[in-house]
Formats: C-alpha cells, structure tokens, sequence
C-alpha cells in the first residue's frame, strides 16, 4: 500500500486538488504561485423548490397505451412541470454551489508539493520563501463541519480571502430565487452566510489564532443563528488547538485501515485504485454524515452541479455503496438506509399514483434529499429498477452482517413493497409469467425506445427479489406469498433473442427486450444484470454458458463506444465472474487512463477523446465542464477485492479476476456472504493456503481451489475434504485454514 499520495503544484482548479471530506462536508485543497484554495461545500446544501410530479393520469394502463400508439408528446405530459423543469432549474430542487478560502502567502512564497496521507488522513504542503522551505498542515474533522490549518511559529499566518459562488455564478443563484449573500469581515472572523427560502441558512467562516487557521461550515435557522453556531465552533476550535482535530481525525482513519482487507497484488495501477478508493469511500460516507450524490460533497464554486446533483437510484446510490461489502465497511450504509426509510410515504403515494396500488414502492430515477423527482422522462414513472437496486443493497447488507433485525424491520418491507409494484406489471399466459410492457434503462439514450417485452433488466430484477424473499421468508420464519413461489418457477431468468447462425443452427443469446437483441453499443449492460449486480443467472448451467457465450461476443464485437465512466467498471465484474481475469484487470486499467484526471480524481466524461462518443472537445479542455463522478470510482474500487473473491449462488470462488501471469497474489479478511471473512494466497498459479473466519455460524461454501483433497485445519485437529464445493460448517468466531490435502 501506498500511503502518501503526492500533488505537484500548480493545481490550477479544484478538480484536481486533493481530497478531504466527512460524509457531510468537502474540501478540495489546490492552487498556485503563493495562493492555497479550499473549495469548500456540504453533501445536504439543498434548494428545495419545485420539482417534477407525476400527473393525476400517469397510470400504467396509461402510459402503456400511449407508448405502443407512440404518442410521446401526450406521455412527457404526464410528468408535470417537467418542460419547464428542464428549462429553468428554479422548478425543481439543486444541490447548490458554495464557495472556497483562499490563504494568500507573502509574494516570496511558492507552494510546491502537497501530500495525502492515508493512513491518518493529514495533508502537508511543502511551501518556499526567501527564507527556506516549510511545511503547513491541513486536516479534517471527521465529526464536525470544521478544518484545521497548521503552520510553523516561525512564520507569518497568510491572509485569508473569502470568496462565495456569487462570484462565478451570480446570474444563475438570481435565477433559482436566491439572496446576495452577507459577507462577514471581522478582525479574527471572516466569511459569509448564505440565505436560502424554506430551509436553514449556511454560515462559512475563517478564525485565525497565533499558527492555526480553522474554517467550519454551520446551519441556523437564522442568518444570525448560523453566524453564531460557526462563532461558537470556531472558538471551541481555538480552545482545543488544532492537534485536536490533527489526533481525532488520525484516530479515525487508523481505525478505518484496521477494517479494510489487505490486498497484495503485483498490479500498481489496481493496487492504487483500491487503496486510495477505500479512502475515498470512507470520505463519502463516513457514519453520521450525509448520503453523497453521484459527486459527493465535492462540488465546486463554479458552477450549478449537472443533473441538480441528484440521487440516481439506477447509478450513483448503487455504486457509491459497492465497496462496503466486502471491505468490511457495511456500517457506513446506515445514512442511506435511513434516508430511504424517510421517503417511505413519498414512495408509496408514487406506487399509487401509477400503479393504484397502496402496498407498493416506486422509486424515481432522480431525486433529491426528500424524494422530490427533479429529472427523468416519462419512462422512468413505470419502471421500478432503481427501488430494486436499493433492495438488493438492503438483502447484500444482511447477507454479509446477518442481522435479522435489520432484515425483518428494514430489508423485508422494502422488498415487499418493489415486489408488489412488480406483479402489478406482470401477467400470466398459459404456463408462464411474462412483462408484456417494461422499460430497460437508459436504452439507446431515449425514453422513446426504451420499452419493449420482457426486459432483461426488470427479469433479473424480479428474479432476484423472488429468490430474496423466499430465502428471507425462511430466515424470518413468515409464509412465503404463493405467487412468489409461481414467479420462481414460472418466470424467465432473461429475456432471450434467437437467430441462426451462418451454418444454420439455432443460436440464442440474451436480449434487451424478448426478440431484441444488443444492436449497438450500450452503456449500461442491464441484459447482463443477472450475472451482476444479481447473480440470478447459473453460470454452471450448460444450456445458459452456451447463451451467454453468445451474448457475450455480441457484447464484445459492439464495442464500448457508447461507453461511460460506469460502464468499465461494471463491465470489469462481470467479466471476473465468467473467469476472463485478464479483461477484468484491462478494464479498470481503462477506466483509470481515461476517466480519471491528472489529479487521479474520478471525472464524468473521458479526458480525451477517441475512446468513447461520450463527451466533447469542450469536456476535455482542462477544467472546463469537468465534474467529478464518484459513482464510477466506487464500483472500480468494489471490482478490485471482487477479483480476489466474488459469491456466486452461495458459493464463493478464489481468483476468478486474479490474471494467470500474476505469479504472487494474496489478501485477508475480505468479507464473504454469511459474515465470513477470507483471506487466501496463490503462488506461480497454485492456491497455497485458505483462511476464514466466521463473525455468525454457518456454513461456509468454497469452490475446491485444489480440485482433489484438501485440509482443514481447526483447533480440534485436521481433516480432509473433498469434492467440487466443499462445505464447512462454523460456528461464531471460529477460524479455520485449508490447504491441499
């Protein structure tokens, strides 16, 4: 592991500066010459205003009827306000732009390098002067809206600046219906508070005290009252000197790599990408912070952030949770599920509005904090793919802490209530269960060709409810519905495209809609979702390998132009779970080339171009219309441990996305479904050692990496196994090796 990651300076715009945050609010620390800025926002600074509702008629029987008759002019009616919404964001709610502080050094001084430090969370910043070179200190509370900055006695505070999004934006916050800030110049207190109409005021302020400089970030339901809370902040700060914050926040972070698994590859690209994911992942959703949007609380002052920085159910809230799981870190979940557990009225009423059904959950594509829809098309009102991936977050959560009570008061309902949505889309025809009108996501980029019959999306999606529930009901002890167990026996796994082939036998793949096939280059492999995210599909299965051989080289000879920063990622698992190693590692290699800038943060559109149609010429001048995706960085930082590891069917295989040509790959304490942690080696191609560690009883289920026998080492003594799966059961805390016998 790495772990101190260098900045040069200049670092000419936030995107590229180095990273701090909370789970609440972000820093982004850069600059040039003899000026340090430090972009500053929280995840929750909100205008709530508007939004787009779905209209009294926007029911299924509706909306289908008027898609197969192609009228589409009536169908954007359905969702209202939603003309005007897209032209004038004062229409619907937006993450705002904030501002940053500037620390303005003596004309002598040049900043020259910054360095992150992982394992403690500190920034230190080498800086010149006609009298040496020195070092200032930044850290981050990782429990306050509050940051420190540390300089040597033997030199001069710089000058601080404060400058508001006002200052690049100021057209369009007029626009959105907002004040003028008011600035705060003080002697030893500077800043400014921002008003915004229905919700707190923010107050953002500097303080400097003999070598420290701290800012803090605080609502108040007054501009006075905000003003005060960042004065008491700020004093307490002083009080407590900035070692305070330098200890708490290194405190944190040497807990947080005492969690995450050790992974030891020969890739230092992917080695990189884990580590420095890890860190990230923590940034974003750190326990008692905010559920970060797809940029987190990284969002410069110089612009409305794309899309109102929404919450994408389909992408970003995803995503920017995969990591969690097997890195031990499944606690830091807990604001999300609490943010959705909030919208349960908003969810149902979507459910009834569209379905007339009161026991249903309908989540949007694109909302915000209170599950006010702010985007979308009319095709997302009937489509229940992104409540379907939140449940499936939900069942992986208990699936790897097995907590029941989780299971029994937040999984279960929340499941129940996208299934319910679901049957109320289906219809039986002889013997079997089929969707006769459904959406696939973001197909060919419009609402007006994404519907067709039996989605392979929403088919892996029910498939994976079914399955969930049923396993759920005997974990609970509650009656599986009938239908349920119809569904799992009557319902197709994917949606299926036949043709022949060029010596006339039949050839089936797996379809985007029945008899659809991949035509183009597509950016989300939802027909491919059964593989992953929900393992619906048997890959062991002859009749499905030979489909999916199929589906896969149509997969591949459509390319990835159509491709986007999320769309690597995903693409890297899938291939770690059909055993195509090489492709996974490549993959992530991509992403890292063309998606990442040259300060190693996650960016929306490809930094040049020729690889993908995404994008503009625009987008790939330096700074201009760059934002930062989090999403994407998330899922690459998830696929890593993914190729140490991955559970298929309750099954868990070694090294599936581990290259051949890796001769020495090794980890531990990666965590497996039923709270197992695993940690394994393989040398010149040879397994040559197995641990686990059960955190609940159960049985653990390894694919035998050795083929013939193996050993099981436990405190009793040693035993032999064999077979294709080996089946070990464990009791709680007990740890275990295996070897080949």
């Amino acid at each position: 592991m790495n772990e101190v990651l260098r900045r040069d300076f200049p670092l000419t715009r936030p995107e590229v500066g180095i990273l701090l945050a909370n789970g609440t609010i972000g820093a982004m620390i850069w600059g040039q010459d003899n000026v340090l800025r430090i972009s500053l926002n929280r995840s929750d600074f909100w205008l709530h205003r508007g939004g787009i509702t779905p209209a009294a008629n926007a029911t299924f029987a509706n909306i289908r009827a008027l898609a197969e008759k192609e009228d589409f002019t009536t169908l954007d009616d359905l969702l209202e306000t939603s003309k005007t919404s897209r032209k004038n964001a004062i229409e619907r709610p937006t993450l705002l732009p904030l501002g940053r502080i500037d620390l303005v050094f003596d004309r002598d001084t040049t900043l020259k390098n910054g360095y992150l430090h992982l394992k403690n969370g500190k920034v230190v910043i080498d800086v010149a002067d006609n009298r040496g070179t020195y070092q200032v200190s930044c850290y981050l509370s990782m429990e306050k809206p509050l940051v420190g900055i540390h300089l040597p006695a033997n030199r001069d505070l710089p000058k601080i600046k404060c400058i508001s999004a006002w200052e690049y934006v100021a057209d369009r916050l007029e626009a959105l219906g907002l004040e003028r800030p008011l600035m705060i110049e003080e002697a030893l207190f500077c800043g400014w508070v921002q008003k915004r109409p229905g919700d707190p005021a923010l107050c953002v302020a500097a303080a400097s005290d003999k070598c420290d400089i701290y800012l803090a970030l605080r609502y108040g339901d007054s501009v006075d009252e905000a003003r005060d809370h960042v004065r008491k902040m700020l004093e307490k700060a002083k009080k407590a000197g900035s070692d305070a914050i330098r200890t708490a926040s290194a405190t944190f972070w040497a807990n947080h790599f005492r969690w995450v698994p050790h992974i030891d590859i020969p890739s230092e690209t992917l080695s990189f990408l884990y580590y420095y994911g890890t860190y990230l992942f923590a940034s974003l959703t750190t326990p008692g912070g905010v559920t970060p949007s797809i940029y987190g609380p990284w969002i410069d002052e110089n612009r409305e952030p794309p899309f109102a920085g929404g919450y994408q159910g389909m992408i970003n809230l995803r995503m920017c949770y995969w990591p969690a799981f097997r890195t031990n870190l499944m606690h830091h979940c807990k604001p999300l599920f609490a943010m959705v557990d909030s919208w349960k009225d908003r969810l149902r009423e979507n459910a009834r509005i569209v379905f007339g059904i009161e026991d249903g959950i309908l989540l949007p594509s694109m909302v915000d904090d209170h599950c006010m829809r702010i985007g979308g098309t009319w095709a997302d009102l009937p489509d229940a793919g992104a409540g379907s991936l939140i449940a499936e977050l939900m069942y992986r959560y208990f699936l790897y802490t097995q907590d029941i009570d989780f299971l029994r008061t937040t999984a279960w309902p929340f499941m129940t209530g996208v299934m319910r949505v679901y049957q109320a889309m289906l219809e039986k025809r002889g013997d079997v269960y089929w969707m006769p009108f459904g959406i696939s996501p973001a197909f060919r980029g419009t609402a007006d060709s994404q519907f067709g019959i039996n989605p392979g999306f929403q088919l892996a999606c029910i498939n994976f409810l079914v399955d969930s529930l049923l396993d759920a009901a005997e974990v609970l002890g509650e009656t599986p519905l009938k239908s349920w167990k119809e569904l799992h026996a009557l319902l197709p796994k994917s949606a299926r495209y036949e043709t022949k082939s060029l010596d006339g036998m039949a050839r089936r793949e797996l379809g985007i809609f029945d008899g659809v096939p991949l035509r183009e280059s597509d950016a989300l492999h939802s027909h491919l979702a059964g593989i992953s995210p929900f393992d619906t599909l048997d890959l062991d299965d002859t009749e499905v390998a030979r489909d999916l051989e199929h589906t896969v080289e149509t997969w591949v000879s459509q390319g990835m132009g159509a491709w986007n920063s999320v769309s690597l990622p995903w693409a890297g698992m899938i291939h770690t779970r059909l055993g195509n190693a090489d492709m996974a590692e490549l993959l992530l290699e991509i992403w890292e080339r063309v998606f990442t800038n040259e300060g190693h943060s996650p960016v929306r559109d490809p930094i040049f171009m020729g690889f993908s149609t995404r994008g503009t010429p625009e987008s790939v001048v330096a700074g201009k219309y760059e934002t930062l995706h989090m999403d994407a960085c998330m899922g690459a930082t998830a696929a890593i441990p993914e190729m140490m590891v991955h559970t298929r069917r309750g099954v868990n295989y070694l090294f599936a996305g581990a290259p051949k040509r890796w001769k020495y790959v090794s980890f531990d304490n990666i965590r497996t479904e039923g709270a197992f942690e695993i940690g394994a080696t393989r040398l010149s191609g040879r397994v040559t050692r197995v641990s686990v560690k059960a955190n609940a009883a159960g049985i653990f289920r390894l694919a035998n990496p050795w083929g013939g026998q193996a050993a099981l080492q436990r405190s009793k003594g040693t035993m032999l196994l064999q077979g294709t799966i080996l089946d070990i059961a464990m009791t709680i805390d007990e740890r275990v090796e295996l070897t080949a016998g």
